[in-house]
């Protein structure tokens, strides 16, 4: 797809743009077709939003459910959703909205997920490492395919921090942010073992199993 936005648009015309798809439509079929593929990146868009909507709270309920002291992340409501857990991310994305430009939110949310990202594919080599469990996939390409994704981000990442340091420093302090409320939550709280599993009550054959053991 970038591949098609750099042939299709001269670079001195996506430079600086951010609706680079809404450039390289104009630039292939014209101003009508620019705007019927605007419309539609616009449609994938608000489909992504909804599934934002409905998957990061129940990221923040899982959270709850595995760290006592963010339990009531995990509280739902009377309709049976997780409430408090969509009230904190409303109130995050609205406070984003209100203290910085499209641009910059693009920055540091790329800048963010790009870390992420490249962590969560590191740990396909630890896992590769552990005889304990067992990997029904296995990735085409590896190792190859996976150090070129981590090259990639990582790219990303470095541009972001020398194109806009501010921003990506806002990044790296909320990521530390996020590990210091890690720390305080987990610091010495006992862990929720078999949470989600219900208790295994004994059972009348149990009980004579033990009678005709002791007797």
């Amino acid at each position: 797809l970038n591949a098609v936005f750099f042939a299709a648009a001269p670079l001195s015309a996506l430079a600086g743009k951010v609706e680079v798809g809404h450039v390289a439509a104009v630039a292939l079929l014209g101003p009508v077709g620019g705007r019927v593929i605007s419309a539609v990146v616009t449609l994938g868009l608000l489909s992504t939003v909804g599934a934002l909507i409905v998957t990061g709270p129940r990221v923040y309920e899982a959270v709850g459910a595995n760290v006592p002291r963010l339990s009531w992340l995990a509280r739902r409501s009377d309709g049976g959703g997780p409430g408090r857990a969509i009230v904190l991310q409303s109130a995050l994305a609205l406070a984003m909205l209100a203290t910085a430009g499209f641009e910059a939110l693009l920055t540091y949310i790329g800048f963010t997920l790009s870390i992420f990202s490249a962590l969560t594919v590191l740990g396909l080599f630890v896992l590769r490492r552990r005889a304990d469990i067992a990997i029904p996939f296995r990735t085409p390409g590896y190792p190859v395919t996976p150090l070129l994704f981590v090259a990639l981000m990582a790219w990303m990442v470095a541009h972001a921090v020398l194109r806009r340091p501010v921003t990506a420093g806002l990044g790296v302090a909320t990521v530390l942010a996020g590990l210091a409320v890690y720390g305080f939550t987990t610091w010495r709280a006992a862990p929720r073992t078999g949470a989600g599993h219900p208790r295994r009550h004994r059972s009348d054959d149990d009980s004579g199993e033990s009678r005709r053991q002791g007797g």
